[in-house]
């Protein structure tokens, strides 16, 4: 038998060529050529009755019986193998023996397909990247949060339903969507989270999950594992008990979460954490060292945004010059990155709970609804096409780019377009 290893990738195409992550060791391949062609014939006629002899019959056939092509095949396939992207179980010897001794060819690997997928993206007018704000519900009342719902009854009866989310999955994928988020609120109590995550995968999406780690159950991490979720990014809010309620207003969090950290990581499952630095953390250097304990990798977060009603109130939390200068100097920070993947509008797009799209979550300005219209559709509408304008010419401005530089502002445009309309 010989089939793709569809239960644990990630892919999608773009023109001719097909990305692909091994969500495993969370290895990025890039398929071209002959080695897309092969994929293309797999994904379309591969069954667990194909063997190898029946796929290399297809191979030739599709390069009309070029012996050069029937030369190349067994060499092509073992790549794929090799890199866990195809499964292979054949008791036929003949065929065994003639692949064993196929040369494993040489591709490139994650660090520079980030970069080539967005020139393609870019160049195809895709965006590579969505999050999923599934719900407005939290168990925690985080003083700084832009999302923060006084009644999460009110602002949970819009949410999208199980046939909606199946949908917008699909059409995800259709657009050429290949990483995914899933956030909030906190994303684990929407009651259509498990169904999401089906979905997604089912679409082959890569899958971030956004949360603030006080929900992990055993229960949950099999979740986490049955669907192959690329990566738990969970928010840290404190080096102790204390600045935990603090700042999230509840109480005996803070053990709890770390154990809930060393229980994902003993699962084996992708996780990593951000730090939230506010004017009321004064130990971050504490949590550093404890994550670092932990052997759980980090990334600082200092950006705090209006409410979603457009409340400036969170801005007073902004952390201090000092304690940023401090993280910088000690490499904690990095200098801003305007290649990433978080580029509103550009790059990536958010939908909210009840299927509104939006550039990112500070750029909310209504877009298209996926229940009245499909998402490809939005995302070539004029509206959109405003956005993206605004967002490259804020880019191109110097204030915009001193900022980033100097690290006075977040290199995010659209919490820099933010700021200065409240100035």
């Amino acid at each position: 038998m010989i089939y793709p290893n569809k239960p644990q990738i990630a892919m999608n195409k773009v023109a001719n060529t097909w990305f692909i992550k091994y969500l495993k060791t969370q290895q990025l391949f890039q398929l071209d050529g002959s080695l897309a062609t092969l994929w293309d014939l797999l994904l379309r006629f591969a069954k667990p009755s194909s063997n190898i002899k029946f796929m290399q019959q297809k191979f030739s056939a599709y390069y009309n019986q070029s012996t050069v092509a029937a030369k190349d095949f067994p060499h092509i396939l073992q790549l794929l193998i090799k890199n866990n992207l195809v499964f292979m179980q054949d008791s036929n010897n003949s065929d065994s023996e003639t692949f064993s001794d196929a040369k494993l060819v040489t591709t490139t690997k994650t660090n520079n397909i980030l970069q080539s997928m967005l020139q393609k993206y870019t160049a195809a007018k895709k965006l590579i990247a969505a999050d999923y704000e599934m719900t407005n519900r939290c168990n925690f009342h985080c003083l700084y949060c832009y999302n923060y719902a006084a009644d999460l009854q009110k602002h949970s009866k819009n949410e999208l339903a199980k046939a909606q989310i199946t949908i917008m999955m699909q059409e995800l994928a259709k657009a050429g969507v290949f990483f995914l988020t899933l956030t909030g609120g906190e994303c684990t109590l929407a009651p259509n989270f498990e169904h999401a995550l089906a979905a997604a995968r089912e679409n082959y999406l890569d899958i971030t999950i956004f949360s603030n780690g006080s929900t992990i159950t055993p229960q949950l991490i099999a979740i986490f594992n049955k669907y192959n979720v690329s990566e738990i990014k969970i928010s840290i809010y404190g080096a102790n008990e204390n600045e935990y309620y603090q700042f999230t207003k509840r109480r005996n969090y803070y053990v709890k979460i770390r154990e809930n950290l060393a229980a994902l990581k003993t699962s084996g499952i992708n996780v990593t954490t951000r730090i939230i630095v506010t004017a009321l953390h004064n130990n971050v250097q504490n949590t550093i060292s404890d994550l670092i304990a932990l052997e759980i990798p980090f990334e600082i977060q200092t950006t705090i945004m209006p409410t979603i009603a457009g409340d400036t109130a969170p801005y007073k939390y902004l952390a201090k010059n000092q304690i940023l200068t401090q993280l910088t100097q000690c490499g904690h920070i990095q200098k801003p990155n305007r290649s990433s993947l978080c580029n509103p509008g550009v790059t990536k797009f958010r939908i909210l709970p009840d299927g509104t799209i939006t550039a990112c979550a500070m750029l909310r300005t209504a877009l298209g609804n996926i229940k009245t219209a499909p998402i490809a559709a939005i995302l070539a509408n004029r509206t959109t096409k405003n956005v993206r304008k605004l967002v490259r010419k804020t880019q191109k401005q110097k204030l915009y780019l001193d900022a980033a530089k100097n690290m006075k502002a977040t290199p995010c445009p659209a919490l820099f377009l933010s700021t200065q309309q409240q100035k």
